[in-house]
């Protein structure tokens, strides 16, 4: 089971503040350097999606969100295969691949396992 973060909460104001940080930074590398960088604004929407999730009292939305951001996070893994082919990292290249392409299929099995015990408890 995961922890409750409560929006008013200093520890939600500094998890928030340091994700719109590195989106902003990962925007800031994308377009000062190259499109390599866009993992970093990835990271950064990944976990303030996660954040979100975390503190959200609703858990229709929460189990929403945290299903973005997984997914959000496995086109990043996505991104930094590129960004370590391309300076010579093979193998570790591959690793996230691999990492990422795990992450999407285990949060697309656990979309399509929870939609089937909702229409399970329905009829």
């Amino acid at each position: 089971m995961r922890g409750k973060i409560e929006r008013n909460s200093k520890g939600f104001l500094v998890l928030f503040i340091g994700s719109i940080c590195i989106i902003i930074a990962g925007i800031a590398a994308t377009i000062l350097e190259s499109l390599m960088n866009f993992f970093l604004v990835l990271l950064g929407v990944s976990t303030l999606l996660s954040i979100l999730s975390i503190s959200e009292t609703n858990s229709k939305s929460a189990k929403l969100m945290k299903t973005a951001s997984n997914i959000v996070l496995g086109a990043a893994c996505f991104n930094i295969y590129f960004y370590l082919n391309a300076s010579g990292s093979i193998l570790t290249a591959k690793l996230f691949v691999i990492f990422g392409i795990l992450l999407i299929i285990t949060t697309i099995y656990s979309t399509i396992s929870t939609i089937r015990r909702r229409s399970h408890h329905g009829k």
